[in-house]
């Protein structure tokens, strides 16, 4: 179901907060039944860069096939976002080398990738 920028933003049929590291994260269902997580909120949580992670995201092959455009309702009304399917999520938080953060980074990391 990915969907690239060019083309018109999915319209969840359910949209929620899930708590991640004690912080939220956008999670949506779509027409379809998948779910799909804010990468941008997991990066908050976990201290990453988003917008270096979103272009890994997209530079990859298979990662982003998860990546979908979603129109969420946001404090500041309608928005389109950038959301990854749950099964991607896994396997993006696995390619991120651990090697290469912070330690308080690293400790998160650690604990999702075990």
């Amino acid at each position: 179901m990915a969907v690239n920028a060019e083309t018109t933003p999915v319209r969840p049929v359910e949209q929620t907060a899930v708590t991640f590291f004690d912080l939220p994260c956008l999670a949506v269902r779509s027409p379809d039944g998948s779910i799909y997580l804010s990468p941008r909120d997991i990066c908050a949580a976990l201290n990453l860069w988003y917008s270096s992670q979103l272009r890994r995201i997209r530079g990859h092959t298979q990662l982003s096939k998860g990546l979908v455009r979603f129109l969420v309702v946001t404090v500041g009304g309608l928005q389109d976002q950038d959301l990854l399917h749950l099964q991607v999520v896994a396997t993006w938080l696995l390619l991120i080398n651990t090697a290469r953060v912070a330690e308080p980074v690293r400790q998160r990391l650690d604990y999702l990738q075990w």
